[in-house]
């Protein structure tokens, strides 16, 4: 066996539709299949809220992954959320849930809009993109929303795109100290 052999998970199941030869493209619905029964239930949950998002996918559509998947992977669809804007809110969602905090998507905050994600009344989680964050007018931008929901009652913690994907731990530390925070408790060491 070499190197790259060992390195690589050959994933293959039967499709239902055709493959697009002309393009090397499977049907979507068999790649959303692939996604769920191949991939860890966060990545999954992001992957199936963008194309939920996005239009690719209906709810209708939803009955027909469910029919095909593992029958141990179909609770993952319980935990959709078309509202999430990117697969990293969705990422950060699905942590903060799984730690039983109650979250909402693209929250409205008085005076300030929609907030991606709202923890509990008062912390506001903000997963923030190269995409949408990079440039100094998004920065300046952030900063004056970041002041609002401060003067506001607000906590906000603010997420990297790395952090989404690499850092969960912390993630929930940080969250969870605002929670206590908000709370008026002394932060868990």
């Amino acid at each position: 066996m070499t190197a790259e052999q060992r390195d690589h998970v050959r994933h293959w199941s039967d499709l239902h539709a055709a493959i697009d030869r002309p393009r090397g493209a499977v049907a979507l619905l068999d790649a959303l299949t692939q996604v769920v029964d191949c991939q860890p239930d966060h990545i999954a949950i992001a992957v199936l809220d963008s194309a939920l998002h996005n239009g690719r996918l209906g709810r209708d559509d939803l009955g027909t992954i469910e029919s095909w998947i593992a029958r141990d992977r179909r609770s993952i669809l319980q935990h959709l959320d078309a509202a999430a804007q990117s697969g990293t809110e969705s990422i950060v969602r699905t942590v903060l849930r799984r730690a039983g905090l109650e979250v909402r998507t693209q929250a409205a905050f008085a005076g300030v809009g929609l907030v991606d994600l709202l923890v509990g009344e008062r912390v506001v989680v903000e997963v923030d993109s190269t995409q949408w964050h990079a440039k100094a007018e998004h920065r300046r931008r952030d900063y004056i929303r970041d002041l609002e929901l401060t003067a506001r009652g607000a906590i906000v913690v603010r997420v990297s795109y790395l952090q989404a994907l690499y850092d969960h731990d912390g993630i929930l530390r940080a969250v969870l100290a605002a929670l206590a925070t908000a709370r008026g408790e002394r932060s868990p060491d």
